[in-house]
Formats: C-alpha cells, sequence, structure tokens
C-alpha cells in the first residue's frame, strides 16, 4: 500500500506471472540505498531502468527464485512499456511538473506571462519537447508511464495562468498532490494528423478514444472553467461531461474550479464548437445515439448550475484574474474592437479608465454597435464612479 503509480501498475500486470511461472514469495519494500546490502533481497533495478532514490525490492525465498526473477525483469519491463504506449491512463503528469512548466513560462514570457493561453504554452513549450523526443510531454517526461488520478476538463483558450492557478486551488489542502490527465500533456502534439491518429479513425468508438479511456482509469473528475471560454460550448468537453456521467464521476467524484463566469449561459450540444468538424460529426453522432439533444442540454445546463449537484465543489467562488486586466474588463469582443483606440488615449491599465473624459470614452464607444455601444458607457461609468 502506497507504492508509486507506476510499480503498482506493473504489480497488476506481472505479480501473477512471477507467481504462477516461478512460485516465489514476494513484497515490496522501500529503501533509500542502492542495495539493502543483505543476501536475501533482490533489487528489482531492471523495473525502473533509472536510478531512483527510492528503489523496490523482492524479498526472495530461494536464490534459484531470485536468479529466476531476474531472468523474468527484462520481460517483464518490455510487457510494461508496450501496455504504456496503448493505455492512455499511463500518460499523465504529476502536479509538480505542471508547477514546472508554469514556472518556464513564466520565465519565457517575462511581460505578457498573464495573457498566454494553453495554444501559446503547447506552441512554445510542448510541442518542441514533442518534437525533440518523438514522444507526448508526459512520456518524455516519465519514461515508465505515470498512472492518471485526475482527469482534467478545460478549454485552450484559457490563460494558462489562472488554469494552474485554479487546480491549485482545487487541491490546496491535499498533503499528497494527485497526478493529473491533461491532453495537451498527454497525446503527442505537433501536426494536425499526428493528433487525428491519437483520436483514431472516424468510425473509432468515443469509448476506444484515449480522453474516453483515461477517464475510465482515473480517480476523479476535475472541470477547470474559466474567463474566456464557456467550457460546456466545446464539443469534447461535452463527451467528457457524458461520459463522466456514464462512469459514475458525477456527481461524487467530481471537482469543479475556477470562475463561474458562464454560469448562465445557455447553448445547446448541436450549436458546440470543435477544431476538427469531422471530430464534431463523429460525437454529435454517437452521443444522439444515446440520448436526445434536449436531455443533453438539459443535463449540460444543470451540470453547468452546480449548485443543482450534490458533489464535490471547490473554488466555486475563486475571482476571475483577468477581470484586473483590460481584455478581462472588457471582454474579448470588445478590447479587440477598441484595442487602437485604447492605445491611441493612451490606456494601458484598467485604472487608466478613471481618468480619461467623456470626449475619449464616446471614442472607444464608438466602436462598438448599438446596444453594446450603450452598454460599454454604462459599464464605464460605473466603474468611474
Amino acid at each position: 500500500e502506497g507504492a508509486p503509480a507506476e510499480v503498482m501498475y506493473r504489480l497488476d500486470k506481472c505479480l501473477g506471472l512471477l507467481q504462477h511461472t516461478f512460485g516465489v514469495s514476494y513484497r515490496f519494500e522501500a529503501h533509500s540505498n542502492d542495495c539493502m546490502g543483505e543476501s536475501g533481497w533482490f533489487p528489482l533495478e531492471e523495473l525502473r531502468e533509472q536510478a531512483a532514490g527510492n528503489v523496490w525490492y523482492l524479498n526472495r525465498s530461494t536464490t534459484a527464485a531470485a536468479t529466476a526473477a531476474a531472468t523474468a525483469a527484462a520481460t517483464i519491463a518490455s510487457i510494461g512499456k508496450q501496455n504504456i504506449s496503448d493505455e492512455p491512463s499511463m500518460w499523465a503528469i504529476s502536479f509538480q511538473q505542471l508547477l514546472d512548466v508554469k514556472k518556464q513560462a513564466l520565465s519565457m514570457f517575462t511581460d505578457d506571462f498573464g495573457s498566454k493561453t494553453m495554444r501559446d504554452i503547447n506552441k512554445e513549450i510542448i510541442i518542441p519537447v514533442c518534437q525533440k523526443t518523438k514522444k507526448a510531454y508526459a512520456l518524455s517526461k516519465n519514461i515508465d508511464g505515470l498512472k492518471t488520478e485526475v482527469f482534467v476538463s478545460h478549454a485552450w483558450d484559457e490563460s494558462f495562468g489562472a488554469f494552474v492557478d485554479s487546480i491549485q486551488s482545487a487541491f490546496y489542502t491535499r498533503l499528497i498532490k494527485p497526478t493529473l490527465w491533461i491532453c495537451a500533456f498527454a497525446l503527442l502534439q505537433g501536426n494536425h494528423e499526428e493528433i487525428q491518429t491519437q483520436l483514431g479513425p472516424g468510425e473509432t468508438s468515443l469509448d476506444q478514444s484515449p480522453f474516453v479511456k483515461a477517464l475510465k482509469g482515473a480517480t476523479l473528475y476535475l472541470v477547470v472553467r474559466n474567463c474566456n471560454t464557456d467550457l460546456c460550448d466545446r464539443i469534447w468537453v461535452v463527451c467528457e461531461i457524458m461520459y463522466a456521467e456514464k462512469y459514475s464521476f458525477i456527481p461524487n467524484r467530481t471537482l469543479i474550479t475556477g470562475p463561474d463566469t458562464f454560469a448562465d449561459s445557455n447553448t445547446s450540444c448541436i450549436n458546440a464548437n470543435c477544431y476538427d468538424l469531422n471530430d464534431k460529426a463523429r460525437i454529435t453522432k454517437e452521443l444522439l445515439n444515446e440520448h436526445s439533444f434536449k436531455d443533453i442540454d438539459r443535463y449540460i445546463k444543470k451540470f453547468r448550475a452546480f449548485s443543482t449537484l450534490e458533489g464535490v465543489v471547490v473554488g466555486v467562488h475563486l475571482p476571475c484574474s483577468k477581470n484586473n486586466t483590460l481584455e478581462g474588463f472588457l471582454g474579448k469582443k470588445w478590447f479587440s474592437a477598441m484595442k487602437t483606440v485604447l492605445d491611441e488615449v493612451g490606456v494601458e491599465a484598467l485604472e487608466d479608465f478613471k481618468d480619461i473624459n467623456k470626449e475619449e470614452i464616446d471614442m472607444l464607444a464608438a466602436k462598438l454597435k448599438g446596444v453594446q455601444a450603450r452598454k460599454f458607457v454604462k459599464k464605464i461609468n460605473e466603474f468611474i464612479d
């Protein structure tokens, strides 16, 4: 009990083989040295293939049994590697590895880290690792794989810093932080064809996709909300939610974190977005084979409300960090329309709005149409007051 996830995975696959074939007695112990120095212990370093502070040992009952176990070790390791490459639930990253990526991003984007999304992190940090190692980021960092404890649903247009902060909030009180399955790190990133190869051909059932297989093997389901994108407006997230319901993660094994910006949104799964239209067609078709779109929409709406569920909800009032930025305050569409004028009048931070005059407010409002312009003027006046 308490063994690292990769060891438990190997045990599950291999101890039955050892016991049946070689008749050995076994138990596993942790020790800080490379060898315990006693003739009654046999080190299973072959199972790890790398130096580590804690090495696991097999208690041998006879010299012959130990020799047989040693002979089998290489075969066991090979079996483990094959299973890892075919088992999405082993494509997790550790909590610390996620924090390390944030630290790297903070160093890389010193002036504008707050504006960087998961797409930026993927382009500048994840893809280079994938191209160098020819592996997904998770498997490049964990060569023996890492068992998934928490499956994470999120959106790529989120602020990466806020995404990590929300996950930290969810597990703030956990002494031992969980491993995380995050698609950007779990799948080999690169060109569109590589992604589609991992998702499987068009006729592949959704329950055979890496997303659903990883979810099924997880312990908890974590939904990370954000300020920029309505999660439930993405068809893959709708798919994940419906399978989380099917596998009984909702309500009692579901965690929710991040700002509730879109809690009152009301969209249909029929109109949910997806980068690949073929993926959308495949997902929608399969979901509608099991549910009516009205039932899916009704469930998603209930799920958005969060308070109607009885699962563990964390961080639901976490403030949106982007509200302290111009884009967060104005929203993506308003900010894009006004960006040039904002530069012209010298508005660089949210507090600068308190120093602009009526003429400058009108210049900004002129970039919007009708009702939106009036809403903007009202919002600014309320902010200034």
